[in-house]
């Protein structure tokens, strides 16, 4: 067996135990779809992210006891990796001005110290949610793989993007470096799996994650790099603002992004997968280490006990790496809202004219292959078709609170000045416009608004 693989099955898990009075009880359950949210009860959890919903557990972590400890292991590693200097400036200003003590390159042993203890964390963290935040006392299922998620501010990130990259090559995307549209199907995770999305720090819709309900159902398709497709239009994002201990819990076929950080502070969350059945691959391509997990109680001690040993196609599927064909195929989705704009020939071919009519409120369409144009508070805007970040096509963005919105990562340009809250990013162009009754004419060479 080779070595990599041995670690796998000779890794030994522990038998979890608490006492059930320690439990504070739920203090919010939220399930959110769009612009509306609803309070709920633990038992419609699993049924409402089963439907497409995202549901918010406020204070969950400290809930189940699970906050305090996750932050005092974060702080273990950052004392070995840098100083106690570095500790007590994170513990006065917060976990979220991390960044300002642990430079990018120190991030490699970071995560080295971390996984040490994280994985058991996790592990913990789920049967204490299934146990408390669920009342579920059947048998679930963990992936043993859990991530600390830690998205620095992008102005900080941009300055050490080489080796935040090389490093993410290392330890995998949406980690330290931002993870585009996706769906976790893409990466040979079960169909059936749940995703908890912790939050140890505050986090917000200027850096959190972005969800896109209207796909949810749907397939969609990714190239050789696992990236989606950029013609996709992926309608209205929704994003969240949590409080530490804070937890998102969604079905991993939801849609959804890293939201670029345009804020001064780091965003750092642990996230984690489950299963309430038996895992469900596609083509059985078991690439992750699932494990069994029951519960069983004595006097006032609850105890989960963890299958001793990941299952066999586990060690097939890794023996095999990674296939293009166990990709779920995707599923026909019409393009209809990315279709450009009926122009007119003109004298000067400089100037692009179309219907007025055609350009409804709040709603951005292709012009050309480099221009799109949007209509915003009675004003029509025409700028650059693809985001200066990472180039996804603005045509199939939104407008949102008088900024732009990127479709990918949830970038903000200014819809006056073309300026985002991230100063290492371009701006984007405008192109002049000027609407004549029932025609509108956009001036392609650069100019003003």
């Amino acid at each position: 067996m080779p070595a990599y693989l041995r670690r796998y099955f000779l890794k030994k898990i522990n038998v979890f135990s608490w006492d059930v009075r320690d439990f504070q009880g739920v203090v919010l359950l939220e399930s959110h779809n769009f612009d509306t949210m609803e309070l709920i009860s633990s038992q419609e959890i699993i049924e409402r992210i089963k439907h497409g919903e995202i549901v918010v557990i406020r204070r969950c972590l400290q809930n189940i006891a699970m906050h305090d400890t996750v932050v005092a292991e974060i702080l273990r590693a950052l004392m070995i990796v840098c100083n106690e200097g570095a500790v007590s400036y994170v513990k006065k200003h917060g976990i979220e001005k991390i960044h300002e003590v642990l430079p990018a390159k120190s991030l490699s042993k970071f995560y080295e110290e971390t996984e040490k203890v994280i994985p058991e964390l996790a592990l913990n963290i789920m049967a204490r949610f299934n146990f408390f935040t669920l009342a579920r006392r059947t048998p679930f299922y963990v992936e043993t793989g859990p991530n600390i998620r830690m998205m620095y501010p992008y102005d900080v990130m941009s300055r050490e993007l080489v080796s935040l990259r090389h490093l993410a090559k290392t330890i995998g995307r949406g980690k330290v470096t931002l993870h585009g549209p996706h769906q976790d199907s893409w990466f040979f995770h079960a169909f059936n799996t749940v995703n908890l999305w912790c939050a140890i720090g505050h986090v917000s819709e200027f850096n959190g994650l972005t969800f896109y309900p209207t796909m949810w159902g749907k397939q969609l398709a990714c190239n050789e790099k696992q990236e989606i497709d950029p013609h996709y239009h992926l309608g209205r994002g929704i994003t969240f603002n949590l409080e530490p201990g804070d937890v998102l819990l969604f079905m991993a076929d939801q849609i959804h992004a890293s939201t670029i950080n345009q804020t001064d502070k780091t965003r750092l969350i642990i996230s984690m997968r489950m299963t309430f059945e038996k895992p469900d691959y596609y083509k059985n391509f078991c690439y992750y280490d699932f494990r069994r997990v029951k519960f069983f109680s004595h006097n006032h001690r609850m105890k989960a006990k963890v299958q001793r040993f990941p299952h066999p196609r586990f060690f097939l599927a890794r023996s095999k790496g990674f296939k293009r064909g166990i990709i779920p195929p995707a599923t026909e989705i019409p393009l209809s809202k990315n279709q450009y704009l009926k122009t007119r020939s003109g004298n000067d071919p400089s100037i692009i004219v179309f219907r007025s009519t055609d350009l409804v409120h709040n709603e951005t369409r292709p012009l050309s292959d480099s221009i799109c144009v949007a209509r915003y508070d009675d004003r029509v805007m025409a700028f650059n078709r693809f985001c200066p970040h990472e180039g996804a096509d603005l045509a199939t963005g939104i407008i949102k609170d008088s900024t732009i919105l990127c479709p990918w990562h949830g970038l903000r340009f200014d819809s006056t000045t073309g300026k985002s809250l991230c100063q290492s990013i371009k701006p984007l162009t405008f192109f002049k416009c000027h609407e004549n009754g029932e025609w509108i004419e956009v001036h392609t060479q650069r100019g003003g608004v």
